[in-house]
């Protein structure tokens, strides 16, 4: 859907858009599964196919999962490069893009394939050229992924 669009690029309400409907598609799959976008900027087709992609490889463990819930929230932010300790230059600026999204499962009931496809997904965020974190625990798990504009990964 992403590469068939004309317009490369993705205001909050095409964002919006695209994560409800995904959302939509996993709860016809047994997911129940909502979005939240807040984004203040238009952006680029790049930088929303890489999110896009991370979520899909995150909702991949929620299917292993006993009754999961997936919850996803989508912002942007501008890192300053004064003392933050982003690693960011004094007086530059990094547009970054940010995901993160919950999983909630019955602890009791998870397989191997669960845990399994978590730790897939850590080896395919390793992979990418993204800041992430993802923290896995019996009863869900938790990721946040950072994709900069400026950094060219976008």
């Amino acid at each position: 859907m992403l590469a068939g669009k004309s317009d490369p690029a993705f205001n909050r309400e095409r964002l919006q858009l695209v994560f409800n409907e995904t959302a939509a598609d996993l709860r016809t799959l047994g997911i129940d599964c909502a979005a939240l976008v807040d984004v203040r900027r238009v952006l680029p087709a790049s930088t929303v196919s890489m999110l896009y992609d991370c979520l899909y490889d995150f909702a991949a463990a929620a299917f292993a999962a006993s009754n999961p819930i997936l919850m996803l929230f989508v912002s942007d932010k501008v890192e300053g490069g004064e003392g933050s300790g982003d690693g960011v230059a004094a007086g530059q600026h990094r547009r970054v893009v940010e995901m993160r999204a919950a999983l909630e499962a019955e602890e009791s009931a998870q397989t191997e394939g669960y845990t399994r496809s978590l730790e897939e997904l850590r080896r395919v965020l390793e992979r990418r050229d993204v800041r992430f974190s993802l923290d896995i625990a019996s009863d869900g798990a938790t990721l946040a992924v950072q994709v900069s504009e400026d950094e060219g990964v976008a």
